[in-house]
């Protein structure tokens, strides 16, 4: 047996943590403040009876549903239409911070990402966090990383016509 070269084996470790850990800005974990990926802050229920109701009582809750109204008596050509004067939110067991169209694309732009990555890939990538830690790195700047993580799938119950949102369940 030869002599066991500790250097050689940090830098093969170093490398094998490098090809496994994304460390980079572009990592949703490390920086959600920084990601392009659509989220929600949850408004109600609270952080405890979220929990509670999803991960101990294992309930499905009805996310919002975004519908659009009927159509509205002509408008002026000179004044912009308000977006969110034509969709009405429902209203489900969460409570999130978006305006309807923002809610609209959000929801529909996360179940699409979701389903995709789980039908291409077999991962899962859609999560409900619990928490958040708010940390500065020079190399990083300003961050805000998930504490608890737990995961979810939207599923589907109806089907709907393109100007409404699914009708998700999590």
């Amino acid at each position: 047996l030869g002599r066991i070269d500790s250097d050689r084996i940090k830098a093969q470790m170093r490398r094998w943590q490098d090809s496994v850990l994304d460390l980079t800005k572009s990592n949703p974990l490390i920086g959600l403040n920084r990601s392009r990926v659509a989220k929600f802050l949850v408004i109600e229920p609270d952080a405890n009876a979220l929990f509670s109701m999803f991960v101990i009582d294992e309930k499905r809750l009805r996310m919002p549903f975004v519908r659009k109204l009927t159509s509205h008596p002509q408008q002026s050509l000179l004044v912009m239409p308000n977006e969110d004067a034509d969709f009405v939110i429902e209203h489900g067991d969460i409570t999130l911070d978006a305006k309807p169209v923002d809610l609209m694309r959000r929801l529909r732009r996360i179940h699409n990402n979701a389903r995709t990555t789980i039908e291409e890939r077999g991962v899962t990538t859609l999560y409900l966090t619990f928490g958040a830690l708010q940390w500065k790195d020079d190399l990083l700047g300003e961050s805000v990383s998930p504490l608890w993580m737990v995961p979810c799938e939207f599923e589907s119950t109806e089907l709907v016509n393109e100007n409404e949102t699914p009708p998700l369940r999590i």
